[in-house]
C-alpha cells in the first residue's frame, strides 16, 4: 500500500508532469518546489473567474458566486488603492465570523500586494490593543461584536469598516454597505507585479514566549498549500477522502486552517457553507439542503457532527468525506467515524501549525483508520527531521525528539521579532515544539510538546499569559496554568494557585477577574488551590507534571 503510493505521487511529481517538484534556493534555504503552482494569490483569484456561476460561498440566505466574489474583490481592491490609499506592504487587519465578506477582504488586500491580517474574533480590547500596535494597519474591517470590543481601544487611529451593521455610528466608523457602492464607482486598482516570496498575511500564534506573534505568510507559502491539497486529492486511492466539492467549513478563517480551506475552495472550485455560530443540528439541515459532500473543522465540532449526522447516515448519502485538524484527534473519534459510517465517510487528519501554513502532515481513509493514532506522512517537498532538542541530532526512526519541518509551506519569520525568528528557525528548519516519532514506514505520531502551551481545541493558550494574569490577583502567592486532558478539546485549561494564609478567593471568583483580561478560552474552567507551595526544580521553575495528577474536567 505504501508502496503504491510513493509510485503514484513519484509519477505526479516528476519532470515534465502536472505537479512536478523542482529544486529552488529561496532566500538560501534550498527547497523543493512546485514548478505549476500560482505564483500569487492574485493569480489564484483571476482563475477563479473561470468557475463563473457556481456558488462559492454560501451563508445563511446568502449566496455569492465566483463571479460575484471576483468583481467584488476587484472593486475592493480598487477602492483599497483609490480611497483607503492602501498599497504594497500596508496591512489591512480584519475581524469578524465567517460571513461571505471575510473572503473579498482578503483577495482585494493579497491582490495589491498588501498583507492582510486576520485577529482572532474572540479577542479581548487588550489583546486587540497588542496585535494592532504590533502590526499598525492602515485599517479594520470588522463584524459589529468586533467593532464593540475595537471601541475600547483607545490608541486604535485607523479608519475602521463596519460589515453588517444595523446602526449608524460615526466616529470613524464606515458602513460596509457605503464602502461598496464607493468601489463601483472608483475604478480599478493598478496591476502590481507580486513575486512568490512577497509576504501575503499575518497570523498572530501563541508562539513559545506568552506574547503573541505574527507569522508571515508569503504568496508561495499558500501557493504550496493548494498544489498539496490538489495533489492530494489526485493521487488519492480508492479508500482515501473523496473531493469534498461542497464543504462545510467550521474553522474560523482568520485561524490558518479556516483560511487554507479557502483559499483551495477558491483554486478548486469548491462551495463553502458557513455558519453563523456552530450548532450540530443546524448543521445536518445543512448537509441535507446544500448535498455537502464534505466537513471540516476542530475534533470537537466534528464529533458532535458524527453523533448528529449517524441517525440521518442512509438520506445523507453525499455526504463522504469529514477533515480534522487544529489540535490532536482522539483516536476514538477515528473509530467512532468508521463504526457509525462503516468506511462511508473518511476521516482525514492534518498536522500542521500556523508557521507551516496549515497541514504539511496527512493521513485518510482506511489507513487513518487502522492507526488513528497517526497523523500521517509529510506532503512531497516537504523534509520532516525527528532531532534531539539539546543537540539537534538527528534522531533514527522510532526515537522521539522534536520534530522540525522545511519546505515551501514554512513561513521564512515572525512580524517586528527577530530574536523569536531566530529561536524558532534554523537554516529553514521549524522548530514546531511538538515531540513526535517516526516510524519505519515514514508515518509520523505526535506524543507530545515541548512548548508550555495548552492546545484547547484548536485555540493555542500560553501558561504563561494565564499565570500572569492571574498572578496579578491580590490574594494569589504563585500559580501554575497545565493543560487538562478533554475528551471533546483535546485539552481544558487548568489552574493550581496557592493563596494567602486567611484569604479564602473563589474560583468563581477568579474566573470573573480574569474576564475583562483574557479571551474566554483563556480562562480556566478547572482551578485547584492549595496551601503549600508549587514543587519547583533546583533553579527555581514550577515542576508541573507533577501537579496534572487528579486535576479533572468537572
Amino acid at each position: 500500500m505504501v508502496g503504491a503510493r510513493e509510485r503514484r505521487l513519484a509519477e505526479l511529481t516528476a519532470p515534465g508532469a502536472a505537479y512536478e517538484l523542482r529544486d529552488e534556493v529561496v532566500d538560501g534555504v534550498p527547497l523543493r518546489v512546485y514548478a505549476r503552482a500560482p505564483r500569487s494569490l492574485a493569480e489564484v483569484l483571476a482563475a477563479s473567474r473561470s468557475f463563473g456561476d457556481r456558488d462559492l460561498l454560501v451563508h445563511g440566505d446568502d449566496r455569492l458566486t465566483f463571479a460575484e466574489h471576483a468583481d467584488l474583490a476587484t472593486a475592493l481592491a480598487g477602492w483599497l488603492h483609490h480611497v483607503a490609499g492602501v498599497g504594497r506592504g500596508d496591512r489591512v487587519a480584519v475581524s469578524m465570523r465567517n460571513v461571505p465578506e471575510w473572503s473579498p477582504v482578503f483577495w482585494a488586500t493579497t491582490a495589491l500586494g498588501a498583507i492582510l491580517v486576520p485577529l482572532n474574533a474572540w479577542w479581548t480590547a487588550a489583546e486587540f490593543r497588542h496585535a494592532l500596535a504590533d502590526c499598525r494597519p492602515s485599517l479594520v474591517i470588522a463584524d459589529p461584536e468586533r467593532v464593540d470590543v475595537l471601541l475600547g481601544v483607545p490608541e486604535l487611529d485607523v479608519p475602521v469598516i463596519e460589515v453588517r451593521g444595523t446602526r449608524g455610528r460615526g466616529g470613524g466608523i464606515v458602513p460596509w454597505d457605503e464602502v461598496v457602492e464607493q468601489s463601483r464607482a472608483v475604478g480599478p486598482a493598478p496591476e502590481v507585479p507580486i513575486g512568490p516570496d512577497d509576504d501575503a498575511t499575518i497570523l498572530y500564534t501563541a508562539g513559545t514566549t506568552g506574547t503573541p506573534k505574527g507569522a508571515v505568510g508569503s504568496h508561495r507559502n499558500f501557493g504550496t498549500d493548494v498544489m498539496n491539497r490538489s495533489l492530494a486529492v489526485v493521487a488519492g486511492r480508492g479508500d482515501a477522502a473523496p473531493v469534498p466539492s461542497r464543504l462545510l467549513l467550521t474553522y474560523p478563517m482568520f485561524h490558518i486552517a479556516g483560511l487554507c480551506v479557502l483559499v483551495s475552495a477558491v483554486w478548486a472550485g469548491t462551495t463553502v457553507v458557513t455558519m453563523h455560530r456552530w450548532d450540530p443540528d443546524e448543521a445536518v439541515t445543512l448537509i441535507r439542503r446544500e448535498r455537502l459532500t464534505g466537513a471540516a473543522g476542530v475534533p470537537l465540532t466534528m464529533g458532535q457532527l458524527v453523533d448528529a449526522v449517524a441517525p440521518h447516515r442512509h438520506e445523507l448519502g453525499h455526504l463522504g468525506a469529514i477533515r480534522m485538524g487544529g489540535t490532536a484527534v482522539p483516536p476514538e473519534l477515528v473509530r467512532r467515524i468508521g463504526a457509525r459510517f462503516d468506511g462511508a465517510v473518511a476521516p482525514t487528519n492534518a498536522y500542521g501549525l500556523t508557521e507551516t501554513t496549515s497541514g504539511v502532515v496527512t493521513t485518510s481513509g482506511a489507513e487513518y483508520l487502522a492507526s488513528p493514532d497517526v497523523v500521517g506522512r509529510p506532503y512531497p517537498g516537504l523534509e520532516l527531521a525527528v532531532v534531539d532538542p539539546a543537540t539537534g541530532d538527528r534522531q533514527p526512526p522510532g526515537e522521539v525528539g522534536e520534530v522540525w519541518l522545511r519546505g515551501a509551506n514554512v513561513v521564512r519569520r515572525y512580524w517586528n521579532a527577530p530574536a523569536a525568528t531566530a529561536q524558532a528557525f534554523t537554516d529553514g528548519w521549524f522548530h514546531t515544539g511538538d515531540l513526535g516519532r517516526v516510524d519505519d514506514e515514514g508515518r509520523l505520531r505526535v506524543v507530545d510538546r515541548i512548548k508550555d502551551v495548552v492546545d484547547r481545541g484548536g485555540e493555542a493558550v500560553h501558561c504563561v499569559e494565564v499565570e500572569d494574569a492571574i498572578a496579578e490577583h491580590p490574594d494569589v502567592v504563585e500559580v501554575a496554568v497545565i493543560g487538562v486532558r478533554h475528551p471533546d478539546l483535546g485539552e481544558e485549561v487548568g489552574a493550581i494557585v496557592r493563596t494567602r494564609p486567611g484569604t479564602a478567593l473563589r474560583a468563581d471568583d477568579l474566573r470573573s477577574d480574569l474576564t475583562a483580561r483574557l479571551a474566554h478560552f483563556k480562562i480556566p474552567t478547572v482551578v485547584a488551590f492549595r496551601d503549600e507551595p508549587l514543587p519547583r526544580n533546583a533553579v527555581g521553575k514550577i515542576l508541573k507534571q507533577p501537579l496534572r495528577a487528579g486535576l479533572r474536567v468537572p
